[in-house]
């Protein structure tokens, strides 16, 4: 089923885009922290 696979790849690559965003928030804090 192609479009139950793209739900999940849509799915997946929006968890993912989300983690990548909260560990660069995580970094500019810390980055903030340390100046």
């Amino acid at each position: 089923m192609p479009t139950l696979w793209l739900l999940v790849v849509l799915e997946t690559t929006k968890r993912h885009g989300e983690f990548k965003s909260q560990g660069w928030n995580t970094v500019q804090t810390s980055l903030k922290s340390k100046h």
